[in-house]
């Protein structure tokens, strides 16, 4: 049997342009939110600490709003957007994870049986 996974991507559209987003940055708030340090989120999201700040800075800009507040030395922490931006997409996952095991759970059913030369 063909094993298939789904997932939700995310999207955002600005000035007419469609731009997928990295679930990187899923992994990098989660980090800043669990370490309070981005040297933290940037190594459990294995990425590097310049590539984890410019992703984060191009994704503030993307949304015209900040999603970290940083201050050297003194660690980090997520803004309002960023912990929301985090909160609906766990709750997004949470909510359609059965739904998309369960189609692709059918879809390669149905591949499997497209397969099948009996």
């Amino acid at each position: 049997m063909v094993d298939l996974e789904f997932e939700v991507r995310w999207s955002i559209k600005h000035d007419a342009e469609t731009t997928i987003l990295d679930p990187t940055v899923f992994n990098l708030l989660r980090g800043v939110r669990q370490g309070g340090h981005l040297t933290y989120a940037a190594q459990t999201a294995g990425v590097s600490y310049r590539h984890a700040w410019g992703l984060l800075r191009d994704w503030e800009r993307r949304f015209g709003v900040a999603l970290v507040s940083a201050r050297q030395g003194r660690g980090a922490h997520l803004t309002e957007f960023g912990e929301a931006l985090l909160q609906i997409a766990a709750e997004t996952e949470l909510a359609l994870a059965p739904t998309l095991e369960r189609v692709a759970l059918d879809a390669a059913a149905r591949l499997s049986e497209a397969t099948d030369p009996g």
